[in-house]
């Protein structure tokens, strides 16, 4: 066998990797010959696999690599350059199709030290299902990175899964259409294996409380754990709110969110929670959007957050925490 690319794999040879290495799996390839598969099915009746002894690490994957949710020294990056919604350089990508161009600006995320691709194609006037599949299918065969397919419309999100390969996150689903779409999004996630975010949101709208937020979020864990999501797959977006519009009671903003992380990780097993940071410093000037995205980014870590949409460097000044508690956060020491 594979005489002529001088990779004398015989059948014999196999057995090493069946009885040593516990392969369960074995066959030909493009030009294999009859008479090989035909011993190959000969041994294959009395050798014994070693026992393995895997262990489950939950994670999202794309076709070349896996990406833990849980890493060791740092949280997860969800790099989000690529969302026609939040960014106008991809918006205008987008509306010129220049797929290589958008293929480049995801590249330039996995060179910043993003782990996880979000993918975002929502865009006025636009077909957002060709859109996603287009994109996507690009993207998974340029970058080694997972893909957190990211819409509004469970229809946009199926169209990424059809085409991605691995293992994707969906995000997101919600109660503000009611439980048939919050359903609707699980049913593709529990049909292509992917994990979901779920942000809180229900029939009344957007929690601002720390326990609404909670609330919802325990809702949405028993209803997706009794659908067949494992908890390891299910994602909170409790949805920082900014604390620098000026308005007394949303100085309390990043209190809320802060103390709704703590409970979600204390009382439903096994879920994570993701965090879009720079939501909470939203209307400051530059230098203090990093400022506060970092010290933010911190206390949510703190409590138990392991996702984090965020391009800015750390800071941390005894200063600027004393600000910070100032705005409501209770300050908590580092681990």
């Amino acid at each position: 066998m594979f005489l002529y690319s001088n990779f004398k794999l015989t059948e014999g040879r196999l057995t090493k990797f069946v009885e040593d290495w516990g392969v369960q799996v074995i066959g030909g390839c493009c030009g294999t010959r009859p008479d090989h598969i035909e011993a190959l099915a000969e041994i294959g009746k009395t050798l014994k696999p070693k026992e393995r002894h895997p262990s489950y690490e939950p994670s999202a994957a794309s076709i070349y690599t896996a990406q833990p949710y849980e890493q060791d020294n740092s949280f997860l990056i969800v790099g989000e350059r690529l969302n026609a919604s939040g960014s106008k350089k991809c918006r205008d990508l987008l509306n010129a199709e220049d797929w290589d161009g958008l293929v480049s600006l995801a590249k330039s995320q996995v060179r910043e030290g993003a782990h996880v691709l979000d993918v975002n194609v929502d865009y006025v006037g636009r077909d957002g299902v060709r859109d996603m599949r287009e994109l996507v299918s690009r993207v998974v065969t340029n970058v080694t990175l997972p893909l957190m397919l990211d819409s509004t419309e469970w229809e946009k999100m199926e169209a990424g899964l059809k085409v991605a390969g691995g293992k994707c996150i969906l995000n997101s689903t919600n109660y503000e259409d009611g439980e048939e779409r919050f359903f609707k999004v699980l049913e593709i996630a529990k049909k292509y294996g992917a994990g979901v975010v779920i942000g809180t949101i229900d029939e009344d709208g957007m929690a601002r409380t720390a326990e609404k937020k909670f609330q919802i979020a325990q809702r949405a864990y028993r209803q997706a754990v009794e659908y067949g999501i494992a908890p390891q797959e299910i994602f909170f977006d409790t949805l920082a709110l900014p604390i620098s519009t000026g308005i007394e009671e949303d100085r309390a903003n990043g209190k809320a969110t802060i103390e709704s992380i703590r409970r979600i990780r204390k009382e439903l097993p096994g879920s994570h929670v993701i965090l879009g940071v720079s939501n909470v410093s939203f209307g400051l000037n530059p230098a203090a959007r990093i400022v506060l995205n970092s010290m933010f980014l911190h206390e949510a870590m703190q409590v138990g957050a392991e996702l984090g949409k965020m391009r800015s460097p750390s800071t941390n000044t005894p200063r600027i925490r004393r600000i910070l508690s100032a705005c409501g956060f209770k300050i908590c020491s580092t681990r």
